[in-house]
């Protein structure tokens, strides 16, 4: 028992020491996001088991703030953001690798959120235990950002899910734990990049690339080789067209080569149109349009109050209220968190 506790600690720890000096990181957090579980962390490890529930919380937002782009959510107009988290099963091959550890973080802080999960109004946080793609998924939830955009493309989503989908039904159903993304919207990829908060014509470009991509994957035999390089070997050969007999290509193309040859022209990362700054930004493809220019201004005005929050002395005091919208509820929160150990030890 002393050593599972020993490894939450150290998971505890790794997160605060990581985040610590994050306010004068800016473009040097970037190059070292990927290593905030990293070995040199290691030497740094407190002996103490003393790991209060607030601390365990604080470190699981801001996980969400580094590593995803909840800060978005909670402070900006993306609907939702999701992270993996491995499956129990997974997690014994895995011991010390950095995917474990984050894991072992979002599963211990959702514990220990859980009491609080409903005094919010419309911010939420939801587990969704059934495996999609092999994860695990939680996800940080804007409410009302979620049913707005179902609103304004609604078309969209009744086309997909049906006539009598609502977007308060659509949420109410996404809240159901045994769902997730994928099985709401019928894994259909345009309207999971509208809910994430990718606008609507990126999400046709992007999952039109994807799909394409996805089935070239399927294709793949020994020596492995990069999509790209795949196919434009394929393309040479002229052979393309024929290795995808279910898909055939979109209007006004003759075949499936020139289709992907214009959409990789068009296509951008969104991270690659702006600054590097701190915390990363939310990361989608995308058109050079006005659609797109609008979603990097909102997002970038967005960026420096993630930053604020997150670099804030007073941090999860600033997260919580933000969900709460209660200052009492807020307190008595915080009160609770301090005073309660995170692990307990059990005693014959």
């Amino acid at each position: 028992m002393l050593k599972l506790l020993f490894i939450y600690c150290l998971v505890i720890f790794q997160f605060q020491s990581a985040f610590a000096s994050s306010a004068t990181l800016q473009s040097e957090t970037l190059s070292k996001e990927n290593d905030l579980y990293g070995p040199e962390h290691m030497e740094k490890v407190s002996h103490s088991l003393a790991v209060s529930q607030r601390d365990v919380l604080e470190s699981f937002f801001r996980a969400f703030f580094a590593n995803s782009e909840g800060g978005y959510v909670l402070y900006g107009q993306k609907p939702v953001c999701t992270e993996g988290v491995m499956p129990p099963g997974d997690n014994l091959l895995m011991i010390g690798d950095p995917l474990h550890r984050k894991s072992i973080l979002f599963k211990e802080g959702l514990k220990i959120w859980s009491p609080y999960s409903l005094w919010g109004k419309n911010y939420f946080v939801q587990y969704h235990q059934k495996l999609n793609y092999g994860w695990q998924k939680i996800y940080l939830i804007n409410r009302q950002e979620f049913t707005k955009t179902v609103e304004q493309n609604l078309h969209l989503f009744r086309y997909v899910l049906g006539p009598s989908v609502t977007p308060q039904s659509l949420f109410a159903q996404f809240m159901n734990a045994e769902e997730s993304i994928s099985s709401v919207l019928k894994d259909d990829k345009v309207l999971i990049g509208i809910i994430l908060g990718f606008g609507v014509d990126n999400s046709i470009y992007g999952s039109r690339l994807e799909m394409i991509s996805q089935n070239l994957s399927k294709n793949e035999t020994i020596p492995f080789k990069p999509i790209q390089a795949r196919s434009q070997e394929k393309r040479k050969k002229g052979v393309f067209d024929k290795r995808f007999k279910h898909l055939t290509p979109s209007f006004s193309y003759s075949s499936l080569e020139e289709e992907l040859n214009l959409l990789e022209k068009n296509h951008f990362i969104s991270k690659d149109l702006v600054k590097l700054f701190f915390p990363t930004f939310p990361w989608f493809a995308c058109l050079k349009s006005n659609e797109t220019k609008q979603l990097i201004s909102s997002y970038s005005k967005s960026q420096k109050k993630v930053a604020d929050v997150f670099n804030s002395s007073n941090f999860l005091k600033e997260v919580l209220f933000r969900i709460f919208e209660d200052k009492k509820e807020t307190v008595k929160a915080l009160k609770a968190l301090s005073s309660a150990p995170a692990f307990c030890e059990k005693h014959d």
